[in-house]
């Protein structure tokens, strides 16, 4: 399979090769009734309506409906980190009329022994969205620099994430991991606010958390971060070097992407990720995308299911070291 790369702008595109809106399904005149879609795609979104993965969710589907030539609606249904939701869409019949928005949450509820879904569960479709961990100090910390924060007795340091087992003290664990380092104490907190609280409040020396999150305190001064643990500079933080440019070689955040059951036929499959994938390349949905700040990173087909297994891997050894 080709692998093609195209930024522009925030987006960064792997996969599937050129997208054809000639496909069949895709805004076909042809009438034929049993051309896909030729009814509603439900996309179903397994966490609470309002948060980001549900506003990313809705963005996506109001431009697919133009790319995907039908009607595209999002169903709420929240629960066990993500997995209800996921689990009755991987039940559910393989034709391609009911999909989820897959997460790095769902497989962590897997090693953590809350759910028991695999990638082998799973069509990959196409991940659409990637929001990296970046470690943030605040502004008077005496760590001014990644290298400042990395020399240090890190075992004697505390880091303020989003809970235990969280994708965020998960990032920073696998930092420590790739430095050779001492891991700092995690202190959980119920979200990424009240970690981000903690660390103005003094209650921890340093965050892990998305730089979405704490992109309001960075722009106000309140927080400096000190690395983003993503394979480029993050666009809405372009003067925040990557660990990799002070020689850690460690990416991690939470992706966000489209899958469906097992089974689906090849067809289906090619016709969702192409109508998905431009409906992830529209205006209005970069744009969005970027006045939100959540950063676009599109992987497809294959590259999509390698990825996955990667993620799970490393999850599982993560997740074992915590104890």
């Amino acid at each position: 399979m080709d692998v093609s790369q195209k930024r522009a702008g925030r987006v960064a595109t792997v996969g599937v090769g050129v997208l054809a809106l000639t496909l069949a399904g895709c805004g076909s005149d042809g009438g034929d009734e049993d051309a896909f879609p030729s009814r509603p795609i439900e996309v179903v979104v397994p966490f609470a309506a309002g948060g980001g993965t549900d506003q990313i969710a809705r963005a996506l589907a109001k431009e697919a409906e133009s790319t995907c030539g039908t009607s595209v609606t999002i169903a709420n249904e929240e629960g066990a980190s993500g997995t209800v939701g996921l689990k009755r869409v991987l039940g559910s019949p393989p034709d391609g009329y009911t999909l989820a928005v897959g997460t790095s949450s769902q497989f962590l509820a897997t090693h953590q022994g809350v759910s028991d879904v695999t990638p082998e569960d799973m069509t990959p479709l196409m991940q659409f969205n990637f929001d990296s961990s970046v470690l943030s100090v605040s502004a008077d910390s005496e760590y001014q620099t990644i290298e400042d924060f990395l020399g240090a007795d890190t075992g004697g340091l505390t880091v303020a994430t989003s809970g235990t087992g969280s994708i965020w003290e998960l990032s920073y664990r696998g930092m420590a991991d790739a430095a050779g380092i001492t891991p700092p104490t995690n202190v959980p907190y119920d979200g990424a606010a009240p970690a981000i609280v903690a660390v103005l409040g003094g209650e921890a020396d340093a965050t892990s958390v998305s730089g979405v999150e704490a992109l309001t305190q960075i722009e106000s001064g309140e927080l400096k971060p000190l690395a983003s643990m993503s394979a480029e500079r993050l666009a809405i933080l372009p003067d925040v070097p990557t660990l990799k440019e002070s020689g850690v070689e460690w990416e991690s955040g939470v992706w966000r992407g489209l899958v469906g059951p097992l089974d689906m036929p090849e067809e289906v499959t090619q016709t969702i990720i192409d109508c998905f994938g431009q409906a992830a390349e529209a205006d209005a949905f970069t744009e969005f995308m970027d006045t939100q700040g959540y950063e676009i990173q599109i992987v497809q087909g294959e590259e999509f299911a390698t990825m996955l297994q990667t993620d799970f891997d490393s999850g599982a050894k993560l997740v074992s070291g915590l104890g």
